[in-house]
C-alpha cells in the first residue's frame, strides 16, 4: 500500500506541471516535479521567436501569482511567459528536478507507482502527473511521396524566425492560431499559402474595446462545461483583431486548397 509519506511525482515543469505541483500542495500532498530541460520552464524558451499570447497578461495566470510585469491587458511575448515561469517555480514550496527525463513508469502491486529515470534513478510514487506536453515530439504526418521532396518539411516545434524563408514558397498546413501567427509573420518574406482541413472560422479578440477573455470571465461563459462549449464552437477557432482576415483579403495570405493530413 501507498503511504501519505510517498510524493506525487510530476512529469514536466511548463504552466501545467507547475499549476498541478501548486494544486498538490493546496490538497497537502507532496509534490516532485521532473523536468528534463534546464529550467522550470517547460517548452516555452524553444518556441518560435515572436510567439504571443492570445491571452492579456490578467488572464494568462496560474494559480496564486498574477502576471505582474506592466499592462494587465496586455498579449505577452514568449520571453515574458518564461521568466514568469521562472518566478512562479521559485514561488512554490515543491520540489524540482531539472535535468531528469522520466523513461519508465509502472504500477505497483498494491498500488502506487515506481518512476524510473533516464538517469537510472527509482521514485516511488503515490501518484502520477503527466504534465510533459507534446512539443517534445512533435507529429508530422506520413504523406505520399515525401520522401521524394525536395524542399523542407519542419514542423512548428522547429520554427523560429521568418528570415530563411525569403523569397520561398511556404505552404502552412494548419488553421489555428499558431497557423496563422507563423503564416502572417512569413507572408513578408515568402509567397505564403494556408492548407486547412475546412474554412478557417475566426473568433473576434476584441469586443467594444475588451478582450474576448474579459466577456467570457464576466458572462460566466468561461465556466460552461466542455459540452456546451463544443456545441457552440464546433470548430478550431482563431483569435482575430482584424488582421489575419484582411490579410487574406488582401492577399497577403493565400488559402489555397482544403487538406486532410
Amino acid at each position: 500500500m501507498t503511504t501519505s509519506k510517498e510524493p506525487v511525482v510530476i512529469v514536466g515543469a511548463g504552466q501545467s506541471g507547475l499549476a498541478a505541483a501548486h494544486a498538490a500542495l493546496s490538497a497537502g500532498l507532496r509534490p516532485v516535479v521532473l523536468e528534463a530541460g534546464t529550467a522550470p520552464v517547460g517548452s516555452w524558451p524553444d518556441y518560435y521567436d515572436s510567439l504571443t499570447l492570445f491571452s492579456p497578461a490578467r488572464y494568462s495566470s496560474l494559480p496564486g501569482m498574477t502576471f505582474d510585469g506592466g499592462d494587465p491587458d496586455r498579449y505577452p511575448i514568449r520571453d515574458e511567459v518564461v521568466a514568469y515561469l521562472r518566478r512562479y517555480a521559485g514561488s512554490i514550496d515543491a520540489k524540482i528536478r531539472t535535468g531528469t527525463r522520466v523513461a519508465t513508469v509502472l504500477p505497483r502491486p498494491g498500488g502506487g507507482y515506481l518512476v524510473y529515470t533516464d538517469s537510472g534513478d527509482e521514485i516511488a510514487a503515490a501518484g502520477i502527473v503527466a504534465a510533459s506536453g507534446s512539443f517534445g515530439n512533435p507529429y508530422l504526418p506520413v504523406l505520399p511521396g515525401k520522401d521524394a521532396y525536395a524542399g523542407e518539411v519542419r514542423h512548428v516545434a522547429h520554427y523560429r524566425r521568418p528570415e530563411p524563408y525569403a523569397g520561398k514558397r511556404v505552404l502552412v498546413v494548419g488553421a489555428g492560431n499558431s497557423a496563422l501567427q507563423v503564416a502572417y509573420e512569413l507572408a513578408p518574406h515568402a509567397k505564403v499559402t494556408l492548407a486547412t482541413r475546412a474554412p478557417i472560422q475566426f473568433l473576434p479578440q476584441r469586443i467594444r474595446g475588451r478582450d474576448l477573455h474579459h466577456w467570457l470571465r464576466v458572462t460566466g461563459a468561461d465556466l460552461l462545461p466542455r459540452a456546451v462549449l463544443t456545441r457552440l464552437v464546433r470548430h478550431a477557432a482563431v483569435l482575430d483583431t482584424g488582421i489575419y482576415r484582411d490579410a487574406i483579403t488582401a492577399g497577403l495570405l493565400r488559402v489555397g486548397w482544403y487538406v486532410r493530413v
